[in-house]
């Protein structure tokens, strides 16, 4: 055995618990992960705490990724570390879909710009927003890994080496 747990009763682990909510009170403590794009998830969950395994499941293409991808960034713009394993894209075109998502721009204008008409004014001003929103976000992505126990390896050393507050 790893490490051996002393079963006890809530009434018996009260007192910490409620020391905890008075340490969050004062701002000490773990606060949860908020989205600035889904007040509702918010107000039912209290934020994503670190402690917290959320899955979205849902139908072929009803949008699990583009949920997960708007969740990232929302803690992303947070300052806080983010890293998801793209396991249906490539780096690239997740990307695009986060520059996208954040500057209006449209996303096939930046996977096909000839074919899809996108200006080299429209071009500089999108990369000029893009820039100011992206300079100071951390957002890490491996398109690469597709093995579980890898996976798991190398979140632990982005937790580890990079802080990473959200996986995807």
């Amino acid at each position: 055995l790893d490490t051996i747990v002393v079963d006890k009763t809530m009434w018996e682990e009260y007192d910490e618990l409620m020391q905890e909510v008075k340490d969050k009170i004062k701002g000490k403590g773990e606060s949860g992960l908020m989205s600035s794009t889904f007040p509702s998830l918010n107000k039912a969950t209290g934020g994503i705490m670190k402690t917290d395994y959320v899955v979205i499941y849902g139908q072929y293409k009803q949008g699990k990724t583009t949920l997960a991808e708007q969740l990232m960034l929302d803690i992303a713009f947070d300052s806080k570390a983010v890293g998801i394993f793209a396991l249906e894209m490539e780096r690239k075109s997740l990307y695009y879909k986060a520059i996208s998502m954040r500057t209006g721009i449209d996303y096939l204008k930046l996977r096909n710009p000839k074919g899809y008409g996108l200006t080299e004014d429209e071009f500089n001003h999108y990369d000029l927003i893009a820039r100011q929103k992206f300079s100071k976000t951390k957002i890490y992505v491996d398109d690469k890994t597709f093995n579980i126990n890898r996976i798991l390896s190398k979140a632990k050393i982005w937790k580890r080496k990079f802080n990473i507050q959200l996986l995807v």
